[in-house]
């Protein structure tokens, strides 16, 4: 049965998971040993190993102090700290995410008497106190670990690990860093970078979803969703035998080229690419969602180009986008070079497909939303000048809401749950909502910052003055995006200059 109908009937590391109730140790290339634990006979007394030690730490801002050095977690044995400490699950992805060739050992662990819960989408939901953890190895050379927690508010937090030359330990880096290693630039993101991918339309964390975790690994032929079932990891049966859950294909199988193609952009597009998520125009690249309904059968407003063009790779907006090495690449975030099996496994796909199935989308002119980031100089200069005209009277909170919120929220997006990006701009809601909270999409940044609209997040998104992985510009519609009125915007302009009253 096709994989992509299955799972959309269900949706209306690089170390072996039979090491998920022992240890594992990593080697120089990334990959991985499998300890010696019997797994089998922890299947049949439906045991986990005890996890004592690799708790999740209180937020920097919080009581105490965030580890500052990988040793110091907890999540790897004291002797060496490539080497996973016993109740720390290392899992492999069925479909991995590109990281300009680095090998990536993962990890999760979660607090002992809790489990893990899988949603009606196949999604994985980890308990307050998990951790995440992915290293990146680069020419057999620990260079970054990726530390992913859930905290005791609920809320996500990632932190970044810079590894020393000696391989023996990682320092915790307070922010964004870039250096050169091995010959290859080397960026580690910030914290705020992080919330960017694993951001809430995704459903914050990537990659442990049943059709990721469908299937062995590198060096096990054990399915891992069997491993960890028998382990009595989840609060519940697995929803069905194996064979019938969702699956991503491996990009080295024998499935077929368009599966192949569809699991690349699933691992390294979707999570932003989808309903309600950051990333711009109305492309939706989720595995499960048919090729008709992905919104690929149009024209990039950015660019001009089809998304898709049956048959010619070089005029895909697709292919052009995963090849480019400038601001236009795609994803923003976490890799400048072009990835030889990913492309060519989307170009063989393009090549091979004889017509577009259509989108839903699509207007007269076949056009779909894609405008946003790498536009935005052009996309900005539609901005009425209106609306950077002189204030000349003071703006109340309820001129703002009537002139730009409610229009806002009467599209619904704003104006029932589940609140597009948490944003709730009904008119009880809205000020509680916006001034000074963070935003979702960019957490590095202010939704409104009373004072100064350039600092504030929803000015920039209403303006389409955004950045790579900022998303698409505000209000969205169903063809090139249209800036609100001069007016509006300069009423909106002026109540934030002012200080953004109640």
């Amino acid at each position: 049965m096709n994989g992509r109908k299955l799972w959309w009937g269900l949706m209306v590391g690089a170390c072996s998971i039979s090491a998920t109730l022992g240890a594992c140790s990593s080697g120089d290339n990334g990959e991985t040993d499998v300890s010696s634990q019997d797994v089998e006979a922890a299947r049949a007394s439906r045991h986990r190993a005890s996890n004592k030690t690799c708790k999740a730490p209180a937020r920097p801002d919080d009581a105490g102090t965030f580890p500052a050095k990988l040793s110091e977690l907890g999540c790897f044995t004291a002797k060496d700290v490539r080497k996973a400490a016993t109740g720390v699950v290392a899992y492999e992805p069925q479909a991995p995410l590109w990281s300009d060739g680095a090998g990536k050992p993962r990890y999760f662990a979660i607090p002992d008497g809790t489990t893990v819960h899988i949603e009606d989408n196949g999604h994985f939901h980890f308990p307050i106190g998990t951790v995440l953890i992915k290293s990146f190895v680069l020419g057999g050379r620990y260079v970054e670990s990726r530390v992913f927690v859930r905290h005791t508010d609920g809320g996500w937090a990632g932190y970044s690990y810079e590894w020393n030359d000696a391989g023996t330990d990682a320092d915790l880096l307070p922010g964004a860093k870039t250096k050169t290693v091995g010959g290859q630039s080397w960026t580690f993101p910030s914290r705020g970078q992080c919330m960017r991918c694993h951001n809430d339309s995704a459903e914050t964390t990537l990659g442990l979803e049943i059709a990721q975790l469908n299937g062995p690994t590198a060096t096990s032929a054990k399915n891992q969703l069997e491993t960890l079932a028998a382990a009595g990891y989840f609060d519940a049966p697995l929803p069905g035998p194996v064979a019938a859950l969702p699956r991503l294909a491996r990009y080295d199988s024998n499935a077929p080229l368009e599966d192949r193609a569809r699991a690349y952009l699933h691992a390294n597009c979707a999570h932003c690419h989808r309903p309600s998520g950051p990333g711009a125009g109305s492309a939706d690249y989720r595995f499960g969602v048919p090729f008709g309904e992905m919104h690929l059968c149009g024209k990039s407003a950015m660019s001009g180009r089809l998304m898709f063009s049956p048959g010619s790779p070089a005029t895909s907006e697709v292919s052009v986008r995963i090849h480019a090495v400038d601001g236009s690449r795609m994803p923003p975030l976490g890799t400048q070079m072009v990835d030889p099996v990913g492309t060519a496994l989307v170009d063989g796909w393009i090549q091979q497909t004889n017509a577009c199935p259509g989108s839903a989308d699509a207007g007269a002119d076949g056009s779909v939303t894609d405008a946003g980031a790498g536009d935005a100089a052009d996309a900005a200069s539609q901005v009425d000048p209106s609306a950077y005209a002189p204030c000349d009277h003071a703006v109340a909170l309820a001129e703002v809401q009537a002139s730009v919120f409610n229009g806002c929220a009467g599209e619904a997006c704003h104006l029932r749950p589940p609140m597009a990006a948490n944003l709730d701009l009904r008119p009880p809601s809205a000020y509680a909502s916006l001034v000074n909270v963070t935003s979702v999409i960019n957490p590095d940044e202010l939704r409104v910052v009373p004072g100064d609209p350039s600092k504030s997040f929803v000015w920039r998104k209403l303006t389409n003055q955004l950045g790579p992985g900022e998303g698409s510009p505000m209000p969205r519609g169903l063809s090139a995006w249209r800036p609100l009125a001069g007016d509006s915007l300069r009423a909106l302009r002026c109540w934030i200059e002012q200080g953004a009253p109640r």
